[in-house]
């Protein structure tokens, strides 16, 4: 049991360099004069509507989307709820007027820059009309043993050690957490 949590432990401080890894790329990017793309958090479910208002007033934008089925209809969605990209550019005010944007993503109140090759990275993914399959992507995730102790690492809870209860889906798991002299269970 403690194992695993020297091991989350080990995780936190991957995350920590890969975030300074993260930035010493994004620096050296600019350096070298790499191209950045900025991304856009729209209203909800306008990411279609910013989408194609980008593309009306010149800017170059990309929205990935993928394909789920609905009672055996396949519908095609954003990969990303909420969230699409565009260029760099200077116009961020222009981009900021538009119908269904709701912000820019921003870290330390700058726009948030992915790099081009993470783009691309993603338009490579797509099939030739565009859609990203995500169906055979399954999730990587510790298979904890019920009952095992573990340590949230990342959200509202961050720190908090807790118990493994079960997997309610691929992407989400049950937990007991002691909080306030009582154990609580959070998805």
């Amino acid at each position: 049991m403690i194992v695993r949590d020297q091991r989350a432990r080990v995780g936190v401080a991957e995350q920590e360099w890969k975030v300074f890894q993260n930035f010493y790329d994004n620096i050296r990017a600019i350096i070298t004069n790499q191209l950045f793309w900025l991304v856009i958090y729209t209203n909800p479910l306008r990411e279609n509507f910013v989408y194609e208002q980008l593309i009306l007033n010149g800017f170059d934008a990309y929205l990935p989307q993928t394909e789920i089925k609905r009672n055996n209809i396949k519908i095609i969605i954003p990969l990303f709820s909420r969230y699409l990209f565009v260029r760099d550019t200077p116009k961020l005010a222009q981009i900021r007027k538009l119908r269904g944007v709701t912000d820019l993503v921003k870290i330390c109140d700058d726009p948030a820059m992915i790099r081009d090759n993470a783009i691309t990275e993603l338009r490579s993914r797509a099939r030739h009309d565009g859609i990203i399959e995500t169906e055979h992507i399954t999730p990587e995730y510790p298979h904890f043993v019920p009952g095992e102790i573990i340590r949230v690492i990342y959200g509202a809870h961050c720190g908090v050690k807790g118990k493994f209860n079960k997997m309610i889906k691929p992407h989400k798991a049950q937990i007991i957490l002691e909080l306030f002299g009582s154990q609580r269970k959070f998805n």
